[in-house]
């Protein structure tokens, strides 16, 4: 929503600058995820630019942000998932 706005404002190139940092401030308070997230951000900011479809990026989000998890603190997200439905 805020890339959107920036977007519709005429701030197109300083959008994905603009937008990168608020996705990794959201993704605090782990130093390491932040990094991660900051360039995740720039790249899922850019790809949202050229393509503004949210569905394909929240698949890529879900699906990333679970491999990261796991490889930086040894957690399965998707076993929690699957225990907190019942499967």
């Amino acid at each position: 929503m805020f890339h959107t706005r920036l977007i519709r404002l005429g701030f197109v190139p300083w959008s994905i600058l603009c937008v990168a940092p608020v996705y990794a401030l959201a993704h605090l308070p782990s130093p390491a995820m932040g990094v991660i997230c900051l360039i995740g951000g720039l790249v899922f900011s850019y790809i949202f630019l050229k393509q503004p479809n949210i569905i394909p990026l929240g698949i890529a989000h879900g699906i990333l942000g679970a491999i990261t998890y796991h490889l930086l603190f040894g957690q399965d997200v998707f076993d929690g998932f699957i225990k907190s439905v019942g499967l």
